[in-house]
């Protein structure tokens, strides 16, 4: 839009005005320059002569000093000596730092995991998170995307500090980021939680002093932000504003189901009620081959272990109650000894990825994702990526009829004979 011309009290118009003051200005800021050069002249400044510096550039070029502050701006076409104990930004060393300088120990130390591993992630998800160019700029890569990702949850970083390392906005972040979460959930989740050969798992466990479990259950809470609308589920006891993470693990200490996103203030034992391998397993139906082994003169079929907190199943094994008999210890003993693998597992998982031992800056709907991402991570580093390679590609199915389940008081009656059944064999043995 042309500028008005105003008749003003001495015949100067509004458009003259404003370009003598301009000039005026440019003016000024001229002179101080050149002052300054005057008292900079024959020392340098920097090690650099002041002759470098030309009277024909502008004020805004980075080459000039800088008349407010009488700093020198170093020159852009050199590189810039790296300070010691300050790493090179990732915005111009992406491509060259990563890939070919950093070493395998600092790899995992920010990632948690191996180059290998993680290249073997990227491939997986490049598929579902390549994007096209936008209008005057570029896609983030996909591996940037992904190592975004993995450093927010290795390390428990926020947004603001993840865009910072990383050279991007705070919005490209956390768009990133929810993204790639997301993809893992959907693509990975199926591929790497899973149980695998049900005759290793049973092995490994006896082994640890426990035939024919097939896992261990525990379970942990995950603080969250608040929720946006009131949110009186989500606190308990512990930490308030929080969520579950119930998981069953095989004796290798892989995560073979999970179940997430149940507030704290319901209790585990019935969020396990709940899930798919319960039901299977009280049907008799999760391992279709149904084996089972003579206990002291008891047939017993596929169980897991849990702690005293859950009920007593023909097929879930715990510990016994209060004071107890020299038997009843060597029983504890030996289910605690087989036990240990999940809560190894779960201390693997929070020191592994950082960000479930403090409150997830993220959204309550979103939250289910980002822990869906770490068990999956956890999983793929605990079996060196084997679980993406030899793992199911669909979901595992069961027909369950609850005309079939016998009634509670007889289940628990069932589990307490199959339990001293196994204190008799234990005692048996260490005689």
């Amino acid at each position: 839009m042309d500028r008005l011309a105003f008749p003003l009290g001495n015949g100067i118009c509004g458009c003259d005005l404003f370009c003598q003051k301009k000039t005026a200005s440019i003016y000024i800021q001229r002179r101080r320059v050149m002052a300054l050069q005057v008292k900079l002249e024959g020392r340098g400044v920097n090690g650099r002569s002041v002759d470098h510096w030309s009277d024909s550039h502008s004020l805004g070029d980075a080459n000039l000093v800088d008349a407010g502050f009488g700093s020198t701006r170093q020159s852009c076409s050199e590189p810039m000596a790296r300070r010691r104990g300050v790493n090179p930004s990732f915005r111009e060393n992406w491509s060259v730092f990563i890939p070919t300088l950093c070493s395998e120990e600092m790899w995992k130390d920010k990632f948690g995991m191996s180059r290998g591993i993680f290249n073997m992630v990227v491939e997986e998800l490049r598929p579902h998170l390549t994007r096209q160019d936008p209008h005057l700029r570029r896609a983030v890569p996909v591996d940037k995307q992904v190592a975004m990702t993995i450093y927010f949850l290795a390390n428990g970083d926020s947004f603001s500090t993840v865009a910072t390392y990383f050279g991007v906005e705070k919005s490209t972040a956390c768009k990133a980021i929810l993204q790639v979460v997301t993809a893992m959930e959907m693509v990975l989740l199926r591929k790497a939680v899973y149980l695998g050969d049900y005759r290793k798992v049973m092995a490994g466990f006896e082994a640890l002093g426990f035939p024919q479990a097939i896992g261990a259950v525990d379970g942990c809470r995950v603080r969250i932000v608040p929720p946006v609308e009131p949110g009186a589920e989500f606190t308990n006891r512990k930490p308030p504003f929080s969520m579950v993470l119930l998981g069953t693990c095989d004796h290798t200490g892989r995560f073979t189901d999970v179940l997430i996103g149940w507030p704290a203030s319901n209790h585990y034992s019935f969020i396990l009620r709940t899930s798919g391998t319960y039901n299977a397993m009280r049907a008799g139906v999760f391992i279709s081959e149904r084996p089972s082994l003579t206990i002291a003169g008891k047939q017993v079929g596929p169980l897991l272990l849990a702690d005293v907190n859950y009920p007593l199943k023909p097929w879930l094994m715990t510990p016994f109650k209060g004071s107890v008999c020299p038997q009843q210890a060597v029983y504890n003993q030996r289910h605690s000894q087989a036990r240990n693998v999940v809560k190894a597992a779960f201390a693997r998982l929070k020191a592994r990825w950082r960000c479930l031992t403090s409150s997830l800056e993220v959204a309550q709907t979103n939250a289910n994702s980002f822990l869906a991402a770490c068990v999956i991570l956890h999983n793929i580093v605990e079996s060196d990526g084997e679980v993406l390679t030899s793992g199911p590609r669909g979901p595992k199915c069961f027909t369950v009829n609850p005309a079939n389940f016998l009634p509670e008081d007889v289940e628990t009656q069932e589990g307490k004979d199959i339990r001293q059944a196994f204190m008799a064999f234990f005692c048996a043995q260490n005689q």
